[in-house]
């Protein structure tokens, strides 16, 4: 149980850190060649696991160390998906195109564990097949991105005191304090996510 909660811990450690600091990137690079990247950096830890099983290395600390660096992508990763949803959406269409961006994340979320487990009852001795899958999902993720044209960031000319990461990154905190309700929605999003992770933890120990 110590192994899962570590694991868990120094999954999602990275994307709490980053989480915060990844909107200033975002905001700064070519946010498809970021979508790209993370995706395709995701599959390359997903790839490395499948070799440490391969080649017989179960040590527990280079398994974390990689679910830690895929924590790193994973928190460069939703940011960008978030942002570019506005840039491609009408505004008028927006709340309706969030609306069906949640339903696919929670089917996906629900599908997920259910065909993982299926995976795992047919190969209950090697866990290989499922990795294979987590490649081809980010492989299909990535092919349409190829497609689909992403709106060019339109942005002021601003001198170079006023461009620096910091200063964006403080006018991120700005926006929470003016915005109404949106410290509270933020703060019942943490406590909802600090109840529910241990129980997500607890659920493998308990199942196994």
């Amino acid at each position: 149980m110590t192994i899962v909660s570590l694991a868990t811990f120094f999954s999602f450690l990275p994307q709490f850190i980053l989480g915060p600091l990844a909107g200033v990137f975002v905001d700064r690079w070519n946010r498809k060649f970021l979508i790209g990247l993370s995706d395709f950096c995701q599959a390359l830890t997903t790839l490395s696991l499948i070799f440490l099983f391969f080649f017989n290395i179960r040590q527990v600390w280079l398994i974390i160390l990689i679910n830690s660096i895929r924590g790193v992508f994973q928190g460069f990763h939703w940011p960008v998906v978030n942002a570019i949803i506005p840039l491609m959406i009408p505004k008028k269409n927006l709340s309706r195109m969030n609306g069906i961006n949640y339903v696919f994340t929670g089917l996906v979320n629900t599908m997920g564990p259910i065909i993982a487990g299926i995976l795992l009852v047919l190969f209950p001795n090697d866990i290989t097949p499922i990795l294979w899958v987590d490649i081809l999902t980010f492989l299909i993720a990535i092919t349409p991105l190829l497609l689909i044209k992403i709106p060019p960031i339109l942005k002021k000319v601003l001198p170079e005191h006023k461009r620096s990461y910091f200063r964006e990154f403080k006018v991120g905190f700005k926006v929470i304090k003016i915005v109404p309700g949106l410290l509270t929605l933020l703060f019942v999003a943490t406590v909802l996510n600090f109840l529910g992770n241990p129980f997500n933890t607890l659920m493998t120990p308990f199942c196994t």
